[in-house]
């Protein structure tokens, strides 16, 4: 929306006001009265149509420079001070040239104050403007130093995810290691559970064995002392002499036997 210059038919005070409010009436800050909006080119003030003042109040004296004349529009864009609302034919206020063609010395003060405070604006929205650039020169270093802390903690968060990454690493080939060290442990240990086993096993094996050779010997034992009696030693002493007369008739008898077989 574009900004376009008018002027109060009846003080001569300038307004920008954009160009949408062609043709409105709007209430002049300066002087209190309506006027309808019409737009000039500046340098173009010969041809302003002017109306005779409705009242005899003097105009206001001029304003020193960094002070504002009584009755001219605050610092605040004049649309907002303007009520502005669809023209009619017959509030149309009427164009008066000016007799010899020129501005009035009203105007004319008009246009000068109104520079001044055009000048004054331009001046505070300069200084403003450096004031905000300086903020945003202020706010991009902020940001760059932000931006930099933040590149710096994500290089530090990186080294340390990529440490951790390393450690993780290293922790799943310990993991991995004392899994392998569990299972040779838990084979090692079956085979000393069956090693355990056959022990057991050859140990009753033996235990039964310590038995048969105590039984044994309480034989043997009690057979010596049954040989050691008297009794005992003239029975072993008959058996072995009749023995012995057995085994001489059986060879005398199988001489006999040898002998009648040579005979025949």
């Amino acid at each position: 929306m574009a900004m376009r210059r008018t002027i109060c038919t009846h003080c001569g005070l300038a307004f920008n006001v954009p160009d949408n409010l062609a043709g409105k009436r709007a209430k002049c800050s300066g002087c209190g009265q309506a006027f309808a909006i019409q737009f000039y080119d500046p340098g173009t003030t010969g041809n302003i149509p002017r109306q005779p003042p409705t009242s005899s109040r003097p105009l206001p004296p001029l304003a020193t420079p960094g002070q504002r004349r009584p009755g001219l529009p605050s610092e605040q864009p004049p649309p907002a001070l303007l009520s502005a609302r669809p023209p009619h034919p017959s509030n149309q206020p009427p164009r008066v040239p000016s007799p010899s063609g020129q501005p009035t010395p009203a105007a004319l003060e008009a246009e000068a104050e109104q520079l001044k405070i055009k000048l004054q604006r331009l001046e505070r929205a300069a200084a403003e403007a450096a004031s905000r650039a300086t903020a945003a020169e202020e706010r991009r270093a902020a940001a760059e130093r932000a931006a930099t802390a933040a590149e710096q903690k994500l290089e530090g968060t990186t080294r340390h995810l990529d440490g951790a990454a390393r450690r993780l690493t290293a922790l799943e080939g310990e993991l991995e290691r004392l899994s392998e060290q569990r299972s040779a442990a838990d084979e090692e240990i079956r085979e000393l559970k069956m090693s355990k086993a056959k022990e057991v096993l050859s140990l009753q094996q033996l235990h039964n064995q310590r038995e048969a050779l105590t039984a044994t010997l309480a034989e043997l034992e009690a057979a010596v002392a049954e040989a050691r009696r008297p009794e005992a030693l003239e029975a072993i002493r008959a058996e072995a002499l009749e023995a012995a007369r057995a085994e001489a008739l059986s060879q005398q008898e199988a001489q006999r036997v040898a002998a009648s077989a040579e005979a025949k």
